[in-house]
């Protein structure tokens, strides 16, 4: 609100600090949902999944695949122009892991997991929505984003997790120049903060496409990831 926009919230909880923001409560697996919480809505940020590997049927098929086209439909249907989706590191982790480094944004996938794999599906989905809707849409290949302590302390040992995380600042502003700044048709872009060691994705593209410039390193900020 406070930068011109206002923002809906869309989860399976009412968050406690979401007032004065509007929000649904409702789930993915739900086409009704997903239609009742993008009616009126000209920018998505579409960052729900399950976000490792799980269980192929009960858990990343539900929300990672169904849900995806749940919430993609909903989004055409209701006249959304834009919509930005999380990708993951995961899609490229040979040459992540291995090299040539930088990997570059446009690098062929070659997925981790099941998980990684549901992110491939999102990624050609949004290229159907580009090319056939004329929606724009941002594939974001996203670093390391801690999910709890624990999380933060397997980034802490990994060296190459050390080097694509990314601080909850500097996501921030990469979402904002990404809702805020120019750009049509179709883009899949890197997104972390400044490396450690090693810079392991490329964020060139981020940078000329939005001007992103990342502030922080490893483990700037990591706290601010839960309460």
């Amino acid at each position: 609100q406070r930068e011109g926009y206002r923002v809906r919230g869309f989860d399976r909880l009412c968050c406690p600090w979401s007032d004065p923001m509007d929000w649904v409560t409702g789930a993915l697996q739900s086409a009704q949902d997903c239609q009742r919480a993008l009616q009126g809505v000209g920018i998505v940020i579409h960052l729900a999944a399950v976000p490792d590997d799980a269980p192929f049927e009960s858990d990343l098929m539900p929300s990672n695949i169904l849900g995806l086209h749940y919430l993609l439909e909903a989004a055409k249907e209701s006249g959304v122009q834009r919509i930005l989706m999380a990708s993951t590191g995961q899609v490229v982790w040979e040459p992540l892991n291995h090299g040539p480094w930088p990997v570059r944004a446009h690098a062929a996938p070659s997925p981790l997991s099941w998980y990684a794999l549901t992110k491939v599906f999102a990624e050609e989905a949004g290229k159907v929505m580009a090319r056939d809707f004329g929606m724009d849409v941002m594939m974001v290949r996203l670093g390391a984003c801690p999910r709890s302590p624990e999380h933060a302390q397997q980034i802490d040992a990994d060296p190459i997790a050390r080097d694509v995380y990314f601080s909850p600042g500097d996501l921030a502003q990469f979402f904002k120049l990404a809702v805020s700044m120019p750009w049509e048709g179709f883009h899949c872009l890197n997104a972390a903060s400044r490396p450690l060691d090693q810079e392991r994705l490329s964020l060139e593209e981020a940078k000329d496409l939005l001007g992103y410039e990342p502030v922080d390193q490893w483990p700037d900020a990591v706290e601010a990831y839960w309460p």
